[in-house]
């Protein structure tokens, strides 16, 4: 899930030519490969102004969850994608990553 840690002084800045490249990642090439692709609501939030692309709490919910319940490790991944890539919903928040 975390192959590249978006954290501490590898947290990227997104700006115009970053964006681009998610929009192409998320709408081209994930589509072609895996058949998933970025929401609208995802697109937005990484468009505002500030945003940071933080993942140390996913990465910490990801740990704890694989520690403590192996098998559901694979479940909260899902669940974890998805709140971020089809809902749009902050994975600095830790009501996302905690719910």
């Amino acid at each position: 899930m975390h192959r590249q840690l978006f954290s501490g002084d590898y947290i990227p800045v997104i700006d115009e030519n970053f964006f681009k490249m998610i929009v192409q990642v998320g709408t081209v090439i994930g589509p072609q490969k895996t058949g998933q692709h970025f929401s609208r609501a995802y697109l937005n939030m990484v468009r505002r102004k500030g945003f940071r692309h933080e993942s140390t709490l996913t990465a910490r919910g990801a740990a704890v969850v694989n520690y403590l319940a192996p098998s559901e490790a694979f479940a909260f991944a899902v669940f974890l994608k998805r709140q971020i890539f089809e809902f749009g919903q902050d994975p600095n928040q830790e009501l996302v990553v905690l719910a």
